[in-house]
């Protein structure tokens, strides 16, 4: 990160013909520096005044939105399309299910596209949830609001931390994905693995507890 940094700033121009040399209808504006690097800061002000997620911390949600969020149990998660409102998590204290990172894991956007019928392959950032899919439990989604704003409950949404004895060798995205659309799957029975747990667990063992001590936004404490 720090070296693409330094060398856009050393070699501006370079950096630009870099950037645009996938587009070149772009590039042939005449050879002149100038006209390309106006054409570069006018697209890249075009992109990113659409990747700009922030809001006004005072900003007030509708009374509906309000309400349906504040019967949401603690440690479930909330979809909320409205983009005007997607970052209002940090002041109502409701866990969004993309989260507030400009970052995703590649996993769990495939997860999260698979859910909704779409290619796993072409999963992005963000992605609009239509269909109240009951995988999305195993992500904690216990409320989320339909193309119309009405608040749709997802019951079962699953705790932060369980214990699940049985398990099933998945190596594959492919396999797991298969057996996660198999209507007799539940995630709260059964744990879907690449390479087998070491060590194994008693699948005949039952009646422990997990309960979860203490956390951050970067660790957990479980017990």
């Amino acid at each position: 990160m720090y070296f693409g940094v330094s060398y856009h700033l050393r070699h501006p121009l370079l950096a630009l013909e870099k950037i645009f040399e996938p587009f070149p209808r772009l590039v042939v504006i005449g050879g002149d520096p100038t006209a390309l690097a106006i054409a570069a800061a006018t697209e890249l002000l075009i992109f990113d005044v659409h990747q700009l997620a922030s809001q006004p911390p005072d900003l007030a949600m509708p009374d509906n939105l309000q309400t349906a969020l504040a019967d949401v149990p603690d440690g479930q998660r909330v979809y909320v399309p409205n983009l005007v409102y997607a970052n209002s998590g940090p002041s109502t204290g409701q866990h969004d299910i993309w989260g507030y990172d400009p970052f995703m894991s590649r996993r769990y956007s495939e997860f999260m596209a698979m859910t909704q019928g779409k290619d796993p392959d072409k999963a992005g950032y963000s992605l609009s949830i239509h269909t109240p899919s009951p995988l999305l439990k195993m992500v904690r989604l216990g409320l989320y609001f339909d193309d119309k704003g009405n608040p749709q409950r997802i019951e079962g949404a699953m705790p932060q931390a369980s214990i699940v004895y049985h398990w099933k060798l998945t190596p594959t995205r492919a396999e797991a994905f298969q057996a996660m659309q198999d209507p007799s799957f539940d995630p709260t029975q059964t744990v879907l693995l690449e390479t087998p747990p070491t060590p194994l667990p008693d699948e005949n063992g039952g009646g422990s507890t997990v309960q979860i001590y203490g956390q951050t936004t970067d660790s957990m404490q479980i017990v």
